[in-house]
């Protein structure tokens, strides 16, 4: 086409892309919180702005994580502290400026594009090349991840400062002035505290400069800004420097060694690149099984995908390197797309696939396809051919968009979420553990509740794969277990909790603590007290000194005739518990008075209630304490108190695990006089309430 062409007005073509970017990630905008949303912003408290203070801005910089404080993706960080601070925890805000960035990205995009082909003396359609390289980019179905899933914003706002760090180097192509080189600097290092995987951008200026072949700078601008850029580069690796030496440590937790994962990662670059340019709508999702590459021959493809990648690379280089400016550009292209993948898709103990890796590496990787369309309708411009391929585009445009569109819905609710990863991966045990927790109604974290398909769906979930350490089968017993024990089926709870220490043992796991804590309570409220005691002593093996299974056992002991085994249990815990007042002081009195010494008994309850004010059942206890001293006058204080701060059908309850061997409430003394004692208040001071001619314990 004409050289004119090249000065066309390009605004009305952004306008139309970012039009139809907007269009087709419009439905995004209802989204909710999905996965590691929650822990990457719901569950840190230091990204909830409440005042925008210099000290709270601060806090979003950092990451609590194991009791250790370290610098965690501040630029990122920061702006999530900032929705918080205008909308708390309403998603709506944060998809907005998730799709912002995303149109900002675009727009980048574009006029990189645009530069790169004036700055080549491209002579064909530029506007053409540019507005379709920028439009399949924005609406294609891969970025949805990056765009959709709220905290994958690093990924996103990374590349977007990445881009116009690039667009701010391309500005000094053009007038020379050192301002832009401070911009793309400033740039860059936004971009690197996004995410850590801009740290590549110094290569991509490298590759900039190949491609444009300007040697008279290198001596005066590039070699020096190159040496600040490493300086930087170095910076950044000390800063994360703990973070960074320790990170390989962490495939220990992985379901797959350093060697299987290297082996394995050109096979899943190469289904990005069959996403990327066949967009095959089934092929995209959270969840994507693969093979794990045992060795280089092992499966075959793996050898044929290193040896391709390898191919591509050193073709892109030598393209590169070339004169020849049309293929010096498609090589720029593949190249920075192989590239930019280095840091995630290569040594790394990452989860093997995540589409949103493919934001950045892909920028680019369309440009190919604007040089051939364009070429095509110049070469063909009075032909049907021309015709042919300008609706091909179209509907492969179309296709891309509607696609995209789809996608979103899936990002809509953890269950439609995790609805599609089951598909994509049914045989995974992740998804159906996840979409379990999103039916739990014991969850609190979402809407819709369906606790019987949660049971079944934690049941299925066990006969699924499991593929790494952390996410393990653990998670889907523990909380089948607090399903039965919730619904008080406490047999059921006790196969389930079997199961887990089972599998515990089989990997290697160490037992939590909480779980001996369930059985031991299950067994007792199972009324199998020798069971009870042998549980609460395998925990004692393991978590010595702990309160809550010193309650248990110490409580077992004195039902099962153990007096003095018991009382040793409880003051032994009392001791161990530091004078915190903690419910082992409550219990402990409770169980002096049991024996009878009921002052000692009544001292502890009444030290204990001084400090726990606001728990009314220790006025329970007390007033029973006094009624067994046979002191009346001193427990009616005490039961008006319980009147006055409770409900009468809590009360009632209390009184009916007086004779429930697994309650402490069974330690009692006077049972039946601690009812009538309460019954005689209430009749008298509540006389409106309640029907003088009955008992009201006995309805």
């Amino acid at each position: 086409m004409i050289d004119s062409t090249r000065k066309a007005n390009p605004s009305v073509a952004l306008f139309l892309i970012l039009a139809c970017t907007f269009l087709v990630y419009s439905n995004s905008l209802y989204g909710k919180w999905i996965f590691d949303d929650s822990d990457h912003i719901l569950e840190r408290p230091e990204l909830h702005l409440e005042k925008l203070t210099p000290q709270n801005i601060a806090k979003t910089f950092f990451e609590h994580e194991n009791g250790d404080r370290h610098l965690y993706r501040p630029v990122s960080s920061f702006t999530l502290g900032l929705n918080w601070f205008f909308g708390e925890d309403n998603p709506r805000g944060y998809h907005v400026v998730n799709l912002l960035i995303h149109l900002l990205a675009t727009v980048l995009l574009f006029k990189i594009i645009n530069r790169l082909l004036y700055l080549l003396n491209y002579k064909g359609d530029i506007l053409l090349v540019s507005g379709i390289a920028a439009f399949l980019w924005a609406v294609h179905p891969i970025q949805t991840q990056a765009v959709s899933y709220i905290v994958q914003r690093m990924a996103a706002l990374a590349a977007m400062f990445y881009l116009a760090g690039i667009y701010f180097y391309l500005n000094f192509k053009t007038d020379r002035h050192k301002k832009w080189l401070a911009a793309s600097l400033t740039m860059f290092l936004l971009a690197v505290f996004s995410k850590e995987n801009a740290v590549l951008f110094p290569l991509a200026i490298v590759m900039v400069e190949c491609l444009l072949e300007d040697r008279r700078q290198w001596k005066k601008y590039i070699l020096p800004g190159a040496i600040v850029l490493v300086v930087v580069a170095v910076a950044f690796l000390l800063i994360f420097k703990a973070r960074i030496l320790g990170v390989l440590d962490e495939y220990y937790n992985k379901p797959f060694t350093f060697e299987q994962r290297v082996l394995t990662e050109p096979r899943v670059i190469w289904f990005y690149i069959y996403q990327l340019f066949m967009v095959p709508p089934d092929s995209f999702g959270f969840n994507n099984p693969f093979t794990l590459s045992k060795n280089l021959f092992q499966p075959l493809t793996t050898f044929f995908s290193i040896a391709g990648i390898f191919a591509i690379v050193l073709l892109s280089a030598h393209w590169l390197a070339g004169k020849r400016k049309l293929l010096k550009l498609t090589g720029f292209s593949f190249l920075f797309f192989f590239v930019h993948h280095l840091v995630e898709s290569t040594v790394l103990p990452l989860a093997l696939y995540y589409e949103h890796r493919n934001y950045l590496p892909s920028v680019f990787v369309f440009i190919p396809v604007g040089l051939i369309l364009a070429y095509v309708i110049e070469r063909y411009k009075f032909s049907l051919i021309k015709w042919m391929v300008l609706i091909a585009m179209v509907a492969a445009m179309i296709a891309a968009g509607l696609t995209t569109y789809n996608r979103n819905f899936v990002w809509q609710s953890p269950i439609t979420f995790w609805k599609d990863a089951m598909k994509n991966d049914p045989e995974s045990f992740r998804p159906y553990l996840n979409l379990a927790y999103a039916y739990d109604p014991l969850s609190g974290d979402f809407v819709k509740k369906n606790r019987n398909k949660a049971i079944v769906l934690y049941k299925t979930a066990l006969t699924k794969q499991c593929r790494d350490r952390i996410t393990s089968k653990r998670l889907a017993l523990s909380n089948l277990t607090s399903h039965w024990i919730h619904e008080k089926a406490y047999k059921k709870a006790i196969i389930y909790l079997k199961s887990y220490i089972r599998y515990s043992n089989l990997k290697n796991f160490r037992v939590p603590l909480e779980i001996f804590k369930r059985l031991s309570f299950c067994y007792l409220k199972d009324k199998n007290f020798e069971k009870t005691l042998a549980v609460a002593k395998q925990g004692d093996a393991g978590y010595p000194k702990n309160i809550e299974l010193a309650r248990i056992k110490g409580r077992t002991l004195l039902v099962t005739g153990k007096v003095k085994e018991g009382l040793s249990v409880y003051e032994k815990a009392v001791v161990d518990s530091k004078k915190n007042y903690s419910l082992i002081w409550r219990d402990y009195g409770v169980a002096l008075g049991y024996c009878d010494y009921k002052d000692r008994g009544l001292w502890f309850l009444k030290r204990y209630y001084r400090h726990n004010s606001s728990v009314v059942k220790s006025l329970f206890f007390i007033a029973n304490n006094l009624v067994a001293q046979e002191k009346p006058d001193q427990a009616a204080v005490y039961i008006d108190r319980l009147l006055n701060q409770t409900s009468f059908s809590h009360l009632k309850k209390m009184t009916e695990k007086m004779d429930d061997k697994s309650s402490i409430y069974y330690l009692l003394l006077d049972k039946g006089e601690m009812k009538e004692t309460i019954y005689q208040r209430i009749v008298s001071d509540y006389r409106h309430k309640t029907d003088q001619k009955k008992n009201p314990f006995d309805r």
